[in-house]
């Protein structure tokens, strides 16, 4: 039983420990602009809801210098010359190199 409610605990520590204030929006991509070090910026059109206290640009930051973002990165521009619309998710902070937009968590291609 005590083992149990261990469990149950960590496994709620777990759900609890995302993000507090993670932004989300919808709509279409305005523009996306590459950077030549650094990370991107893109811009979506629509009501951004939950957005931290350090996202004070309304760019989101897109890392594109790993695999996964390079990916990220070719489909978001590929979203943006289709006029496809986008669900974005943010981390809930802000990147270090662009200390006033939050990051890109993930998006949904609609």
């Amino acid at each position: 039983m005590k083992r149990t409610a261990i469990y149950v605990a960590s496994s709620l520590a777990l759900l609890i420990n995302g993000p507090c204030w993670a932004s989300q929006q919808d709509g279409t991509v305005q523009f996306y602009t590459l950077a030549r070090a650094g990370p991107g910026a893109m811009v979506v059109s629509g009501a951004r809801t939950a957005v931290p206290a350090c996202a004070t640009d309304s760019a989101w930051s897109v890392d594109g210098s790993t695999g996964n973002g390079a990916q990220l990165v070719a489909a978001i521009m590929t979203a943006r010359a289709t006029g496809r619309s986008v669900t974005v998710v943010g981390t809930g902070t802000c990147d270090p190199a662009s200390p006033t937009r939050e990051m890109v968590n993930w998006v949904q291609f609609n």
